[in-house]
């Protein structure tokens, strides 16, 4: 098979989805505006080192803590229809629909959360979706196994469909970040685009 591999964050849309649903978060809940200090504090161990991005990201979980899961779901859905989509880079949802007449499958690879971002693969009817997942544990929300980041994106397309499958040279992937370069593992074609609109950067292609 051949694969159209899209990172999501500043390549299909020109903004960080998941600040943006935080910001959704607060104004859904004011009240967690006294979490902020807390948050940043740990943003700044992180930036030091001192604290991996993994428990970094778990820490913003905690501005959803008064929502059941259902009230997530919900809100999720909301705002990928309200917040994402309508804010898609122009020409970008065209690209998807012609690899796809093309015989390509459609696979998204993003850091961003899963439980919103599914919902824009369902928009694109993504064959498959990979995101950062999530997990209760004590009773509280956290991020199941390790952020979907990097060689963790490429690990997860692996252990669902194998990379044997893939024929690389013929596939092609879009990304606004060297640190997806990790696609060219499974892709011969490996866009970079630029973060506000969907053009093309630069172009690294593999011989084989």
């Amino acid at each position: 098979m051949k694969i159209a591999l899209y990172d999501i964050d500043y390549t299909l849309i020109p903004f960080d989805s998941f600040y943006k649903f935080v910001l959704l978060l607060l104004k859904n809940k004011p009240a967690n505006l006294v979490k902020l200090p807390g948050l940043i504090f740990f943003g700044i161990l992180t930036l030091l080192k001192f604290m991996p991005l993994t428990d970094y990201k778990s820490k913003w979980l905690a501005l959803t803590e008064h929502l059941n899961d259902d009230e997530l779901d919900i809100l999720s859905k909301q705002f990928v229809e309200t917040e994402v989509i309508p804010f898609l880079k122009k020409d970008a949802p065209e690209t998807i629909d012609q690899y796809r007449k093309d015989g390509y499958l459609i696979v998204f690879a993003t850091a961003s959360f899963e439980f919103y971002l599914k919902y824009l693969a369902l928009h694109f009817n993504a064959d498959l979706f990979f995101g950062t997942e999530i997990e209760v544990k004590n009773g509280k929300r956290t991020i199941k196994g390790v952020n979907c980041k990097g060689m963790e994106k490429i690990n997860r397309i692996k252990h669902s469909i194998g990379s044997a499958e893939i024929v690389r040279y013929a596939s092609i992937g879009f990304s606004d970040s060297m640190s997806d370069y990790p696609f060219t593992k499974l892709v011969g074609t490996f866009n970079i685009v630029h973060k506000k609109s969907w053009v093309i950067k630069k172009i690294y292609a593999q011989q084989t």
